[in-house]
């Protein structure tokens, strides 16, 4: 083999490489790729676990709409198709950032209705993508709180 081809042939070795590297790094995975969110009504679940990952662990999961107007105020409200609902109504502001969401100043809905005020979906969560649904995710020593947002309605 002459030192042209040689060269040639380490050249394309590492063109190739490169742009493999490239394809790999750049499309990344659904599940690290930034969030599209924008205010907006959402269709998801709310899930809070209670003495999270112990025996004892007290889990409630509600069919939700996320309504997220502007200026950064929000409503949870549970969809009239979910008939166990066991989380509350609530509404409060929010902030969402570079990399997380914050609700805050929560209040339940005047409504009467039976339900564990201390399930709110109250702090900072962290987000990410996963086949295509935005999930904010919650943790503390005691309580995961996740917000699945599977997608925008009108």
């Amino acid at each position: 083999m002459n030192n042209l081809t040689k060269k040639s042939l380490v050249g394309l070795i590492v063109v190739s490489t490169l742009a493999i590297l490239s394809i790999v790094t750049c499309g990344g995975d659904k599940g690290t790729n930034p969030v599209s969110f924008a205010p907006g009504n959402y269709k998801g679940t709310y899930t809070v676990a209670a003495r999270y990952q112990t025996p004892d662990e007290d889990r409630k999961c509600d069919t939700v709409i996320f309504r997220f107007d502007a200026p950064e105020t929000f409503r949870m409200d549970t969809c009239s198709d979910d008939k166990d609902r066991e989380v509350c109504r609530v509404y409060g502001k929010y902030l969402f950032g570079h990399d997380s969401l914050k609700l805050y100043d929560i209040n339940k809905h005047p409504y009467v209705e039976t339900c564990n005020e201390d399930y709110a979906p109250i702090g900072g969560y962290n987000y990410y993508t996963e086949q295509g649904v935005m999930i904010f995710n919650s943790s503390n020593a005691d309580t995961n709180r996740r917000i699945e947002l599977w997608n925008k309605i009108e």
